[in-house]
């Protein structure tokens, strides 16, 4: 789980996946690739506070033939294009909701003279 804590964590995090200039890390991977059963897993469990003072990088890691995306502390490795397909689809949709969500001000009180 990521928490965002406002609309420029939401642009730092969504850009990682979604900026132009990092696309290429992505072209590298295979389609897929198989599922071994008997050895999975039980999925993420791993919970982040984002402020969006994040540095953030992309790179494709020829040996592993995967394309590695960090913001801050936080690494993920990608493996395949289903994978990244998915997690930038993902980091859109919050790029397209950020600005709805994190963007909203309070309320100004005004006092009356």
């Amino acid at each position: 789980m990521i928490t965002l804590y406002d609309l420029a964590a939401a642009t730092v995090y969504s850009q990682a996946w979604l900026a132009p200039e990092n696309q290429w890390v992505f072209k590298g991977l295979p389609a897929e690739i198989p599922t071994i059963h008997g050895q999975g897993s039980i999925g993420p469990a791993l919970s982040v506070r984002a402020h969006g003072e994040d540095e953030r990088k992309a790179r494709y890691d020829s040996a592993s033939r995967t394309a590695i995306i960090r913001v801050g502390s936080l690494t993920w490795t990608v493996r395949d294009q289903a994978a990244a397909d998915s997690m930038r689809d993902a980091w859109r949709h919050i790029a397209e909701l950020g600005p709805i969500i994190l963007g909203r001000q309070a309320p100004t009180h005004r006092r009356r003279r």
